[in-house]
């Protein structure tokens, strides 16, 4: 025997409001009784008539979430390509009272979870790497050039108030044209890094002026405010942080400096190739989505 067919000796019910929004939905219920004794007629319409209040419930939500869905599509269609969260103003300080934005060329690329803060100017096709840190919220402006590419966990920071004046503007760190910082190396200013220099893995440079054409390879320290001749070579783990020991040292040779043309020859193609890859909808996060 059915439950709707079962006789009933008492049927208790409440019955209520719909209570529909795009958060919850509830049942709630009035002090309107309805009692039913034995008589299967009326428990067979009481439930028809249940069945018909939560198919009209059903449908409600699904309106409601359905309407959702659209004002997040809308939302997702007027979302813009600055990874808000990651490239930001820097935070009003004593220091640095004035909260400035870092201004990016359109055809640079930064890469997912890299954060840029502050008074930062990115140019034309820069690639900037997965999980590199451009934070001027203490030294600050820094300056990055065209074509320069800065490689996977690379960092640049500044020390408060410490510059060097480049074209009659001090800069905490000023990267010029078709630099290469390669990955995990550290850039602290005050420092100024010339036109076509590698900087190699791991390296360190902090407080110190590097002519152009210079490379420094991996694991080596330049620093204590020295300055490095135009295509001078740093050797591995050396420690420059003499002005002797940066007048000592030797040009570059020939195929370091064919290894430097070959990193800039294939990291100016990432921008371009990056933007297509992407396409123009990424979130806060700098990862790209399709729905």
């Amino acid at each position: 025997m059915s439950l709707i067919a079962a006789p009933f000796s008492v049927l208790f019910l409440s019955l209520g409001k719909v209570d529909v929004s795009a958060k919850k939905f509830k049942v709630s219920y009035k002090n309107e009784h309805a009692f039913l004794y034995s008589n299967t007629k009326y428990a067979q319409a009481l439930f028809i008539q249940l069945h018909i209040l939560l198919v009209q419930v059903s449908f409600m939500k699904g309106e409601v979430i359905l309407s959702e869905r659209k004002k997040e599509k809308r939302n997702d269609d007027n979302h813009n390509d600055s990874f808000a969260p990651f490239i930001s103003p820097n935070p009003v300080t004593s220091f640095n009272p004035v909260q400035r934005y870092p201004k990016i060329d359109k055809t640079a690329f930064i890469s997912p979870f890299c954060s840029v803060i502050g008074d930062v100017r990115i140019k034309d096709n820069v690639y900037v790497a997965p999980n590199v840190s451009i934070r001027a919220d203490e030294g600050t402006p820094f300056y990055i050039g065209s074509n320069t590419n800065l490689q996977d966990g690379v960092i640049l920071h500044g020390l408060v108030n410490k510059r060097f004046p480049v074209g009659g503007k001090g800069y905490s760190i000023f990267i010029g044209n078709k630099v290469s910082v390669a990955h995990g190396a550290l850039i602290h200013g005050p420092c100024y890094i010339g036109n076509n220099t590698f900087v190699g893995f791991k390296s360190i440079v902090y407080n110190a002026i590097v002519g152009e054409g210079t490379f420094i390879a991996y694991n080596a320290v330049v620093t204590n405010g020295v300055r490095i001749a135009p295509h001078r070579f740093v050797p591995p783990g050396a420690n420059i942080d003499t002005q002797e020991k940066a007048d000592a040292l030797r040009r570059v040779p020939a195929d370091g400096e064919e290894f430097a043309r070959d990193v800039q020859r294939v990291n100016q193609e990432f921008p371009a190739s990056y933007h297509l890859l992407f396409g123009s909808r990424r979130c806060s996060c700098g990862m790209p989505y399709d729905h």
